[in-house]
């Protein structure tokens, strides 16, 4: 893993989840060739996530950014071991950041990071569009927005520190309408390549991943998804401009070999992207930190 002191950029696309175990996977069944092609040709993991159906998406966003799994639901935990969040720790340091989103995806996200410290995010720390209300008619929410609003702003500022938080796969899964899922999942894949490409252009450090899955699960019968073995998997894609391999794998097969042999939980990304920054590892971090897994 490359250390660039700036800008760390981390992409959510919160739940996009990984199974080759499932023959009815919605991820799979949409083929998303530019998620492949950055699996394929980039470090990468699959990393293990709390079960969204007994944690909810707010205790998943904790554990992702505070680097630690709380006691179930119970998020006394975070203040108890005065766990830091990572635009805390990034606010601490006086280093500059945005988080860019939908609105309707800020107060969770919010709660994610600072419920549990004083500290707030500021108006210039953000950027907000307003969440259509009608997903069915567009389910693509404002991600382009979004995207082409990081490359504009990028060009225009440095950052220490960017967040691209997408929701539309956590929102659009509960219509379990298949077309919706199917055209959320390509849409975001083709905006996958277009952050990337920026990211390497602009000489920054790239971290894809997500705080939970359970939309590739949309096509199973409820039996099917309790006997699945390996159902809270997301994966860890890290791109930049040094750090490109040059093998192609069998997806699939490697996908069935880092579920059955896991080397970290969603509590790595924290003290990963901390220590990516420069920025000395808290203690109080439990999750494991990634910089040999992804050179």
């Amino acid at each position: 893993m490359k250390t660039f002191l700036k800008p760390v950029v981390l992409i959510l696309f919160d739940g996009w989840g990984i199974s080759p175990f499932w023959t009815n996977s919605a991820i799979k069944d949409s083929n998303p060739s530019n998620f492949y092609y950055y699996w394929s040709n980039y470090p990468h993991l699959a990393l293990e996530s709390p079960d969204e159906e007994k944690y909810d998406s707010l205790y998943c966003l904790t554990t992702l950014f505070s680097g630690i799994y709380p006691e179930k639901n119970n998020f006394q935990d975070i203040a108890k071991f005065n766990i830091q969040t990572i635009p805390e720790i990034i606010k601490n340091k006086k280093l500059k950041q945005l988080i860019i989103t939908e609105s309707i995806a800020f107060q969770r996200l919010s709660a994610a990071l600072f419920d549990f410290g004083e500290k707030k995010l500021q108006q210039n720390e953000y950027k907000l569009f307003i969440t259509p209300k009608n997903l069915e008619k567009q389910p693509e929410l404002n991600a382009k927005k979004i995207v082409d609003y990081f490359i504009d702003i990028t060009q225009k500022q440095t950052f220490d520190f960017i967040l691209l938080y997408f929701p539309n796969l956590d929102l659009i899964k509960e219509s379990n309408n298949i077309k919706l899922v199917s055209k959320s999942i390509k849409y975001l894949d083709q905006l996958l390549n277009i952050i990337f490409e920026h990211i390497i252009k602009i000489d920054a450090n790239g971290f894809l991943t997500s705080s939970f899955g359970g939309v590739e699960q949309i096509l199973q019968t409820p039996i099917e998804r309790k006997s699945a073995k390996y159902s809270n998997f997301v994966p860890l894609i890290n791109v930049n401009s040094e750090n490109k391999k040059f093998e192609q794998t069998n997806i699939m097969n490697e996908i069935i070999t880092l579920m059955i042999n896991p080397i970290a939980k969603i509590s790595s990304v924290a003290p990963t992207i901390v220590k990516s920054l420069g920025i000395s590892v808290p203690e109080q971090m439990k999750g494991k930190i990634l910089d040999k897994e992804l050179l």
